[in-house]
């Protein structure tokens, strides 16, 4: 990302993205720990209920992804800059859930329809 902003120029002056490695790898480690403890619970639930654990899965999924967007770009915004202005992001996390998960359910609706 920092290469990327780096070259991205806009009316002459460059972005500037200013992360550190420690905020991304803490990241990366809560990430890694939610999906790994969401597919954990469907193995354990695997034997004795397959179609219930494959709905908290599923479930799981359509709330964590809408999640995990609002949440990366909240940060990447927070973190990057053009002429010493700094970016921001002031989505409604619990609008884009509601909306993805209705969307998320809609879409398979239709796909299951044809």
């Amino acid at each position: 990302m920092h290469y990327l902003y780096g070259e991205t120029s806009f009316q002459g002056s460059r972005l500037y993205f200013s992360r550190t490695g420690k905020e991304m790898f803490k990241g990366f480690i809560i990430a890694i720990t939610v999906f790994v403890s969401l597919n954990l619970l469907f193995y354990l639930s695997e034997y004795h209920h397959l179609y219930i654990g494959l709905l908290i899965v599923y479930l799981g999924y359509v709330v964590l992804i809408p999640i995990a967007i609002h949440g990366s770009i909240r940060y990447r915004m927070s973190r990057t800059s053009w002429c010493c202005i700094r970016f921001g992001y002031r989505g409604n996390r619990k609008e884009l859930i509601s909306k993805f998960i209705g969307w998320a359910f809609l879409t398979r609706w239709k796909a299951m329809k044809n």
